[in-house]
């Protein structure tokens, strides 16, 4: 079974431009999100008894 990628997007309504920077927006919240996990760790490492409440607003993610 052949398909094409520009059949695929002509289906969805989405142009290879839409595509290419939904993938770049989604490359910097991955990166972004795995920091603020490794941040999170190190802050539950030194002070275990925050909560998640806490922790958000100490570590304050400027992209949630």
């Amino acid at each position: 079974m052949s398909f094409s990628l520009n059949s695929l997007y002509k289906e969805a309504g989405l142009s290879k431009q839409a595509v290419a920077q939904y993938d770049t927006r989604q490359k910097i919240f991955d990166n972004k999100t795995a920091q603020l996990v490794l941040e999170a760790d190190e802050l539950r490492e030194y002070h275990s008894g925050y909560g998640m409440d806490r922790m958000y607003y100490t570590l304050k993610p400027d992209f949630m």
